[in-house]
Parts: structure tokens; C-alpha cells; sequence
């Protein structure tokens, strides 16, 4: 690695504005960018070797700098965040061979949400994007529009019809969910099929009925019961959580989740609503 860390690059940054100002004011969006000729020489100070080819650094650089583009008007407070030396390194070691735009992408948000968040990022999480085509992104893409998270915590997951599906319910293949592509990514680690899994809902202690609120995109699901409700699911796994959780794009399908939630569950005791909020829930 060079002697340039991420976090002496990210305290460049930082003071690039006149030293008369105040020392904590992050610098602006474009300073990013006008502040070299090229990705390429951004690229340069994360990895300086002879025997790097150029495609390399024009990778890394464009990942770093769509990466402090969206971390620094975030970083209010000024402060620069402590990187695990080892995590920089594999991420350096992986991020340098990703030429596809919308792939690095990906790899930017990974990096600015592990310099707002420290730790939140593992190691197997940059492993397993290092072995996804962006073929296999598209899929993961596409599915994190059945896919919720329960606002109070615990793994996303996507409805499915569980082990009494019958004939008068839609199938996963009518809403598109094609049961090869949930093997594949289930192989790739990022989702878990076992049969029988459910997401259960329980009335909170002394608390007289199941309050719980549901997310996909802006599409709000606002679940209040009086007794326990068990929703059988498609479970994401802690890697899944994490790569979905980078996703800022979603388009809930809203059919979807009325059939699979609100139709399903929805009683006398149990009242579901369904509701798309004015301004897109991102998700970091």
C-alpha cells in the first residue's frame, strides 16, 4: 500500500478550503474532482506501483472519487474516520479491477458507507462483491424490490407462500422472482431458501398489541395486531443485509406486498396499511 492512507487523502480533502475558514467544514462536492487532472492521478495515491497498468488506477480513482463525493457533504461534523488497515487493503486489492461503471458504483458506496459507518462493511461482504458479475447485481437489484425491512430491526426478507401455497395464490414467477435466480443468489451467500422460515411478530412486553413498520424503497407497511403474525419469507443474509442495504434506487412492487402482506394478514384483529412516502427512503 502506499504511504498515502485513505485517511490522509480524506484529511487532504478536507482542508482544501482557505485556512481562514473553519477547520471543520468538509470541503465542497467539486473541490473532488477540480483538485486533480484525472481518476487516474486520484487512483495514484491509494495504489503507486510501477507495475500497475493504467485501467487499474482510472478504476480506483473513479471509485474514490465517486466515494468522498457522496461522504463528504455527509461528514458534517468534520471528523475523519479510522479504516481497518487490512479491510483498505483487500478493498484496494479487489476495488482496482472493476471497470464497469454501474459495478463501481457499487464499490463507491461501500467505501463511503464504511467511512460514515466504521465496521459496518465486512470483509466477506467485499469478498462476495468481488465475485459478482453484473449480471448477478441485476438479479440482487431486481429482488431488492420484493424485499422489506422491518424498521425495528432483524434481517430483510421477502414474502413468500410458504409450505400451504395453493393454486388461488400467485407464484413467484408471476411477479417475476425466478426460483433459479433465488438459487443463485443463495449460492452467492446473499439469500437463504430454507423452507419453513418465517419472520415472526410479537407483541412487544406489556405492550397490548404487535406494532411493527415495514420498509421497501418509499412504500411504507404499518402493521398493528393483537396477536402474533408469522410471515413466511425468503430471509437475507447478514452479507445480503448489507449489500441491500447500498441500494438507493428501489421500486417497491406494491401489488406485490398487497397480496403477500396486507391480503394475507389483514382481520378483525389485525389492521395493515399500505402507504408510499413523498420522498424516497435511502438506505445507507
Amino acid at each position: 500500500m502506499a504511504e498515502n492512507t485513505i485517511n490522509e487523502i480524506l484529511e487532504y480533502y478536507s482542508n482544501l478550503k482557505d485556512e481562514s475558514e473553519i477547520t471543520n467544514e468538509v470541503a465542497e462536492v467539486n473541490d473532488v474532482e477540480d483538485s486533480f487532472n484525472s481518476v487516474e492521478e486520484i487512483g495514484r495515491l491509494a495504489y503507486n506501483s510501477k507495475d500497475i497498468e493504467k485501467r487499474r488506477h482510472i478504476n480506483l480513482g473513479t471509485i474514490l472519487k465517486n466515494a468522498l463525493q457522496r461522504f463528504l457533504p455527509m461528514n458534517t461534523s468534520g471528523m475523519i474516520a479510522k479504516i481497518d488497515p487490512d479491510w483498505w487493503a483487500r478493498f484496494i486489492d479487489y476495488a482496482k479491477d472493476v471497470s464497469d461503471d454501474e459495478m463501481r458504483l457499487i464499490w463507491s458506496r461501500i467505501l463511503s458507507g464504511e467511512l460514515n459507518k466504521p465496521n459496518s462493511i465486512s470483509v466477506m461482504t467485499l469478498e462476495t462483491l468481488r465475485n459478482m458479475s453484473k449480471r448477478d447485481a441485476e438479479i440482487f437489484h431486481k429482488l431488492a424490490n420484493f424485499a422489506v425491512v422491518d424498521t425495528d430491526g432483524g434481517d430483510p426478507f421477502i414474502p413468500n407462500n410458504g409450505i400451504h401455497y395453493n393454486a388461488e395464490q400467485k407464484s413467484d414467477e408471476e411477479y417475476g422472482i425466478r426460483y433459479d435466480e433465488l438459487l443463485w443468489m443463495q449460492e452467492l451467500r446473499l439469500i437463504n431458501l430454507n423452507m419453513g422460515m418465517q419472520m415472526t411478530f410479537n407483541k412487544e412486553e406489556n405492550e397490548p398489541l404487535v406494532e411493527s413498520i415495514l420498509r421497501c424503497g418509499n412504500l411504507e407497511i404499518n402493521i398493528s395486531s393483537e396477536s402474533e403474525i408469522q410471515i413466511p419469507c425468503y430471509s437475507y443474509t447478514r452479507v445480503g443485509a448489507q449489500l441491500l442495504s447500498l441500494i438507493e434506487d428501489i421500486t417497491p412492487n406494491e401489488a406485490f406486498f398487497e397480496d403477500r402482506i396486507k391480503n394475507r394478514y389483514s382481520s378483525e384483529n389485525t389492521k395493515i396499511d399500505i402507504n408510499k412516502q413523498n420522498v424516497q427512503c435511502t438506505r445507507r
